[in-house]
C-alpha cells in the first residue's frame, strides 16, 4: 500500500512539474522493495518522488528525430544567397549579350553580330580539319565527354551508396536532379527549334536546329549542382557520430569529455579517395569538351552563351526548389513541380520540334527509358521510406537502425 501511494504520489510530482511522459508503452517502473527499504515505517519517501522516469523506447526515439525531415537532412543550405543572386545576375547577362543583335537591331555585318555567330571551325567544309590544341587530350570529342559522363555518374554512386549515412536522401537527390534536366534538356531543345539556328552544324546535317549549346548547358547545370551536393553530403558525412574522427572512450563515463582519437573507417576513407578521383576525371573531361564544343566549331559564340545562360537558369531553380531547405517546399510538392515541368517541357518539345528539317523525331527512346528509370528510382525510394517512418511511428524495429 506504500508502494502504491508513493508510486502514484510520484506520478502527480512528475505531471505537475511538466516532466514528459513515454509517448508509447506501460508506465515507468517502480521498485516496490527499494521504497520500503528506504522507508521501514512504511511512509513515502520524498526522495522516491525525484526518481526519473525511465526512458522511452529507442525505437520512438528515433522516430521522432526521423519523422519530420527523413529525406530532408545534411544541410540543405543550397548556394549562399550572395553566389545565388551573382550566378543569377550571370545568366541574365549573357542571355542579354547572346540576343544583343536582336534587341538591338543590328545589321548582319555588324561587329558584335558575325563575333557571335561567327564558327571557330567550319564543319561543312571539305577536306581536312585542323588538328586538336596540343593542350587537349588525345582522345576524340565524343569520348572525351562519355568519359566525363561515365566519371560523373561513378561519383554519385560512390558518394549516394558508397557512404554508410543517408543514402536515401542521396539517391533521391540524384534521381529529381536527372528528372529535373532531362526536362530542361527538353525546354532546351524546344527553343533550338522556336529559332531554327543551323549554323556551325555538319555537312551531313546542315539543317539541324542548332541554337542552343546542349554541352555548355549540361556542363554548367552539373557544375553547379555538384557542388551544392558535395556539400550536402559532406555534412552528413561529418553529423554522423559513426564516422567522426574523435569518439567516446570504450568505459568512459557518461557526460564527461573522456574521448580517443579513432579517425574515419578505411572503407570510408576509401570511398572518399575514389570519388575524389571520379570527380578530377569529370571536372578534366568536362572542361576540355567545354574548350572543343566552341574550338572545334560544334557551336557558335550565341549558341554557346544560350546554353550556359540556361544551365545556371536551371541548377539555380532546382537549388531553389530542393537543395535550400529555407525555400523549399514539402517533398510532394517538389516532386509535382519537377513532373509539371517534364510534362510541360516534352509536350512544347513535341509541338516545336521540326522533324524534317532535323532528320530525327523530337523524342528517343533512350530518353524516355531513362525518365521512367529515375522515376522508378523515386518511387521506391520515398515508397521505401515511408514504410520504414510507419514502422517507427507504430513501434516495430526497424533493420538497420544505428543504436545511438
Amino acid at each position: 500500500m506504500a508502494s502504491l501511494t508513493a508510486a502514484g504520489h510520484a506520478s502527480g510530482v512528475a505531471a505537475s512539474s511538466g516532466l514528459p511522459s513515454l509517448p508509447t508503452g506501460d508506465p515507468p517502473p517502480t521498485s516496490s522493495a527499494a521504497t520500503t527499504a528506504a522507508t521501514p515505517s512504511g511512509r513515502p519517501s520524498l526522495t522516491h518522488h525525484r526518481t526519473a522516469p525511465a526512458p522511452p523506447a529507442r525505437t520512438t526515439v528515433a522516430a521522432v528525430h526521423l519523422l519530420p525531415h527523413p529525406l530532408s537532412g545534411g544541410s540543405r543550405r543550397g548556394l549562399p544567397p550572395a553566389a545565388a543572386v551573382a550566378l543569377a545576375a550571370l545568366s541574365l547577362t549573357l542571355l542579354l549579350v547572346a540576343a544583343a543583335p536582336t534587341l538591338m537591331r543590328l545589321s548582319a555585318d555588324h561587329t558584335l553580330v558575325t563575333s557571335l555567330h561567327a564558327c571557330a571551325v567550319n564543319r561543312q567544309a571539305a577536306g581536312p580539319r585542323p588538328p586538336p590544341s596540343p593542350l587537349s587530350l588525345p582522345l576524340s570529342d565524343s569520348a572525351v565527354h562519355d568519359a566525363s559522363v561515365v566519371s560523373l555518374w561513378m561519383y554519385g554512386l560512390l558518394t549516394a551508396v558508397g557512404l554508410p549515412v543517408a543514402r536515401a536522401k542521396a539517391v533521391l537527390d540524384i534521381a529529381v536532379t536527372t528528372l529535373w534536366f532531362q526536362a530542361t534538356y527538353w525546354a532546351a531543345d524546344t527553343v533550338k527549334g522556336v529559332l531554327g539556328d543551323d549554323r556551325c552544324t555538319s555537312a551531313r546535317r546542315s539543317t539541324y536546329p542548332n541554337g542552343v549549346s546542349g554541352h555548355y548547358c549540361y556542363f554548367t547545370f552539373v557544375a553547379l549542382i555538384v557542388a551544392v551536393y558535395t556539400a550536402d553530403r559532406l555534412v552528413d558525412v561529418a553529423a554522423d557520430p559513426g564516422l567522426a574522427t574523435r569518439r567516446p572512450a570504450t568505459g568512459a563515463v557518461s557526460g564527461t569529455p573522456a574521448a580517443v582519437t579513432a579517425g574515419i573507417p578505411y572503407r570510408v576513407v576509401a570511398v572518399l579517395a575514389a570519388a575524389a578521383a571520379a570527380l578530377g576525371f569529370f571536372t578534366i573531361g568536362a572542361t576540355t569538351t567545354l574548350l572543343r564544343t566552341y574550338a572545334h566549331g560544334y557551336h557558335s559564340g550565341r549558341q554557346v552563351l544560350l546554353g550556359a545562360s540556361a544551365g545556371v537558369a536551371s541548377a539555380l531553380a532546382l537549388d531553389s526548389l530542393h537543395f535550400r531547405r529555407v525555400t523549399a517546399p514539402r517533398l510532394g510538392v517538389r516532386l509535382a513541380v519537377v513532373a509539371s515541368f517534364g510534362v510541360a517541357s516534352l509536350a512544347a518539345y513535341t509541338a516545336t520540334w521540326p522533324s524534317a528539317l532535323a532528320g530525327e523525331e523530337a523524342v528517343t527512346r533512350q530518353q524516355l527509358v531513362g525518365y521512367a528509370a529515375a522515376w522508378a528510382v523515386v518511387a521506391v525510394v520515398v515508397g521505401s521510406e515511408w514504410r520504414r517512418q510507419r514502422q517507427l511511428r507504430d513501434g516495430v524495429p526497424v533493420r538497420g537502425l544505428k543504436e545511438e
